[in-house]
This record gives structure tokens, sequence and C-alpha cells, in this order.
């Protein structure tokens, strides 16, 4: 075990409490140096299942059970040599004189680093991983005024972002008919779409949803423009809902109404539409009316 005047720990300790294997490795670094400092791991990700707990709830975390360690953040950046770099520069501004040692468990961030500090590697004596204990706690409910406020601090502890969907044109040959769908409870038709996969890109949603929706498979998708979308669902939260418009045309399908759609039906493309359309879907056919010819291309 090197014994230095400084001992450097790195981690991003997204968990709920120090497990066995984070109290060996900074009791380890306590004991063997005169000053320990802690770098914190800083996503520019905020509130995700990986990075759920900012910075200032990971430091209180520690510096409850390890009262005189220096607790710092360290940003995420692209590169390992990047990163290395700027670990050193943020070493060098809180130490002044005296030898620095870089700790780790097997692991750890030590094979990443490319800096200059020597570094030593501590054998772990906890097999149990950050994302094991994560998914445990997302399991588990407790019925408790902190467990509540928890949750709640978590969801304003987001950053605003949009709920992205996509909404699609399904024209006939001639584009003279437009097919649309209505959900149960409802009047009034929409525009066949649904909400985009993590794993999809626009175009896919849009044959996707028209299959499961309408049985039809599509040709010719094509990109309208994109629409800030004046759902009711949304209209109290922080967040809203933007959609991605596209046309296309029937391919081949049995058309049937699926999924969240009861009934689909082909519409003379005028603007006697406009008195059948939800009002949320209005503004997308303003849009798709005002291309002229465009929509044909």
């Amino acid at each position: 075990m090197i014994k230095s005047d400084y001992g450097v720990i790195v981690g991003r300790f997204q968990v709920p409490y120090l497990h066995d294997g984070h109290r060996n490795l900074l009791e380890i670094v306590d004991q063997n140096s005169k000053n320990m400092i802690v770098f914190i791991g800083v996503s520019p990700c905020r509130s995700t299942e990986r990075n759920p707990l900012n910075f200032e709830c990971r430091r209180d975390m520690i510096q409850n059970c390890f009262p005189k360690a220096i607790i710092v953040p360290i940003n995420d950046v692209p590169t390992d040599e990047e990163w290395s770099k700027n670990l050193d520069k943020k070493i060098n501004e809180i130490v002044d004189h005296g030898s620095v040692v870089l700790y780790g468990s097997r692991d750890s961030f030590i094979p990443y680093y490319h800096g200059s500090f020597p570094t030593c590697e501590i054998e772990c004596i906890h097999d149990i991983t950050g994302t094991e204990i994560r998914e445990n706690c997302s399991k588990t409910r407790i019925n408790s005024y902190d467990f509540r406020a928890g949750i709640i601090y978590g969801a304003y502890d987001k950053w605003p972002s949009p709920v992205v969907t996509i909404d699609v044109a399904i024209f006939n040959e001639d584009h003279t008919k437009i097919l649309l769908g209505r959900k149960p409870n409802q009047d009034k038709f929409r525009l066949i779409g649904g909400f985009v996969d993590i794993d999809e890109t626009f175009s896919q949603t849009v044959k996707r949803e028209a299959k499961e929706e309408t049985g039809a498979v599509l040709k010719n998708v094509k990109f309208v423009d994109s629409f800030v979308v004046d759902d009711w669902r949304y209209r109290s939260e922080n967040n809203n809902i933007i959609t991605v418009l596209h046309t296309a045309e029937v391919q081949s399908g049995d058309i049937k109404p699926g999924d969240d759609i009861i009934e689909v039906k082909w519409v003379d493309f005028s603007d006697d539409l406009l008195y059948i359309i939800v009002d949320e879907h209005k503004p997308l056919i303003h849009k798709l009316m005002n291309l002229g010819d465009s929509h044909e291309e």
C-alpha cells in the first residue's frame, strides 16, 4: 500500500448508501493519506436511470461518513485523455505541495486514466455493483415521508424535455383523400401517429404506427415539419409534446383499425376536413393544405 500526502479517489457513487466496497476503499485511503480528495463524476445527463443522483446528494452522503474529506465534482467529457487532463488540473488546483496518489479498485477509473500522477489498485471486497443496487431500489416502494419527498425532489431535478411523437398524413395515390383514425370516447378524427421509441428513427416510427393503427404498409414517406402540440395531458407539466409530421402513401395492407384506434376512414382532403379533425391536429392540417402541390413530391 502506497502512503501519500493526498490520496485521490474518483467514483460515481450513484447509490443511496455507501456499500461495503465504497467504505473499504474510502477507509483505506483515509488511513494511508494525510488528506483525502474524492472526485465525484458528474454526467451531462440528469436524473436518468444510470445517473439519478445529483452531485450535492452524493457529496452529502460521503461527507456524513468522512467529514474531513475534500469532495469536488469532475465532469464527464468525450475522451479519456481530456478527462485525465481535467482531473490533473483540478488536483493541482487543490494540492500546493506533497505527494499525490490516485487509488481505485479493480473496476475503477484507473484503466482510463492517462494523467501524470501515480495510481494504486486496492483489492475490492464487495461484488455488488451500483447498477444492481439501483435496480433493487427501483423495485422497492417505502411508505414514508422521506421516500415520497425524494421522488418529488427527483421529479423537479430534471432538465425540461420534450416528449417526441410522430404524425403521418397517409394519402391515396392522387392525394385527394387522407386516412384518419378515431380513438375511443372521441367524436373527431386525427392523423395516425404515436410516441417515438428510444431505438427508432422517425421514419421507422411512422411505419410502425401506421401498421399498428391501420394495417397499412407505407411508401414514399416524407418529412414535412415539426410542431409543439397543445396536448391536454401536458398543459400543466414542465414538458410538452413535439410531433414530427410526415406524409406517406399506402403501398399495401388490409386497412382496419388497430392498437388504440377504433375507426379508420378515408376522408376527402379539403377544407371540410377541419370540421372533423381534433383541435390539436388542426395546425398540422393547415400546414399540409398550405404545402400546395409540394406534398406530392
